[in-house]
């Protein structure tokens, strides 16, 4: 349940986030910025941009979260086959998760191939293709298999996702505040957004249902569900909400596990 309060915590670290934004842009020169994660890790952020109107264009922000050729090779035209245009935001709690792991090891090893063509040794091209990532992670070495890697082979500053902030309730956490100040998000307006939320967070603790909406539509369903409606639709009109729909619908598989969506008890890594 930290997310509750996260917006709050968040809004003390803008300024150190802003910075880590501009110096990876700085050490390397690439304008465009790769998230490299699923799941929660992927949908808050997508959703973060969309209804901030940033990346409209995709020229600012890409997306990779798969593991099959034909994936890889589009999300490879995206950045015009060249991944030296791009920096990467590789985000995991864990730092093991097979999809996100999959996709770091493949840039990884492109970034001190290309590198090598310009006539680095290959500990320098190395070092060089460590000054393109960024991680956001566990803080604890010890957890995470990707903080040890960022540690290891110097990669720029300290993300993390926090204790107790599952992926899917991230919309406040670090990968997403990262990718929005690097896709041109003014600070004033990141911070005016962070104390909007945190104020509707604390409205939505209180019983008082006159101010809790929140409280209000959980009883709806709660009585709903008493009286045998088993299925909802959720239609979001507008382009704004485009990315919102995956947000919503990893929301509800994860954590409404009795619905007729999870009849089939999909495991969570065919999910995506």
């Amino acid at each position: 349940m930290n997310w509750v309060n996260l917006p709050s915590e968040q809004a003390k670290r803008v300024d150190e986030i802003y910075t880590l934004a501009e110096n990876l842009k700085n050490q390397t020169g690439a304008s465009k910025l790769s998230v490299m994660g699923i799941g929660g890790s992927k949908h808050t952020v997508e959703h973060m941009l969309s209804i901030n109107g940033l990346n409209i264009k995709g020229d600012k922000i890409e997306f990779y979260s798969d593991v099959d050729s034909i994936s890889f090779a589009r999300f490879l035209h995206k950045l015009g086959n060249d991944v030296l245009s791009s920096n990467y935001l590789i985000a995991s709690k864990s730092g093991s998760t097979f999809e996100t792991k999959d996709g770091f090891l493949r840039i990884q090893k492109m970034l001190e191939d290309a590198y090598m063509a310009k006539g680095q040794s290959a500990e320098e091209a190395k070092k060089s293709a460590a000054k393109h990532f960024i991680a956001v992670t566990d803080k604890n070495a010890e957890k995470s298999e990707l903080r040890r890697t960022s540690n290891e082979q110097g990669w720029l500053g300290d993300l993390f996702i926090h204790d107790d902030v599952g992926g899917r309730f991230s919309a406040f956490d670090d990968h997403a505040l990262f990718t929005l100040a690097y896709a041109g998000m003014k600070k004033e307006d990141m911070i005016s957004m962070l104390n909007a939320a945190q104020e509707i967070s604390t409205e939505s603790l209180t019983a008082d249902l006159d101010i809790n909406d929140a409280l209000k539509e959980g009883i709806f369903w709660a009585d709903a569900k008493l009286n045998g409606i088993l299925t909802s639709v959720h239609q979001y009109m507008g382009s704004i909400f485009e990315n919102t729909v995956y947000w919503h619908a990893q929301m509800q598989n994860e954590s409404v596990k009795d619905t007729l969506k999870q009849v089939a008890k999909v495991p969570d890594a065919m999910h995506h």
